[in-house]
């Protein structure tokens, strides 16, 4: 039996939650944004399809790393795990690092993109972002 999979979306957003102190603060930042793209991705095409997973800490959920890295990539479907840390403490507004960890998780598949020879850029993505 072949299973029917649904087309990645051109960027979409997760979230693996540690259940930490800030855990609910997160999710509830990320809503809008989730909101935001799902709007904003409509008809948007891309070489390289995006999910930004975002990391929230906590005791669950132990995070090895800052920033943003890259995660499992299938290039049947042209589709990029993109991972993100969110601090134990934030210093700046939930939705700000939301967003600046999105805009450093594009650069890391634009970066991936050009290194695998999927795309030179991503000037589509980078424009949904930009208007984030």
């Amino acid at each position: 039996m072949v299973e029917n999979t649904p087309e990645p979306q051109v960027l979409s957003v997760g979230a693996i939650d540690g259940s930490g102190p800030e855990s609910y603060e997160w999710r509830m930042a990320m809503r809008p944004l989730a909101a935001r793209i799902r709007h904003l991705r409509e008809g948007v095409g891309s070489p390289l399809c995006v999910n930004v997973v975002y990391f929230i800490p906590g005791p669950t959920v132990q995070i090895d790393f800052e920033g943003v890295r890259t995660g499992r990539f299938s290039r049947a479907k042209r589709h990029l795990m993109v991972q993100a840390a969110l601090p134990e403490r934030p210093t700046l507004p939930y939705d700000e690092i939301l967003r600046a960890l999105m805009v450093a998780s594009i650069d890391a598949a634009q970066a991936f993109a050009k290194r695998r020879k999927v795309a030179d850029s991503l000037p589509e993505l980078r424009d949904l972002v930009g208007r984030l």
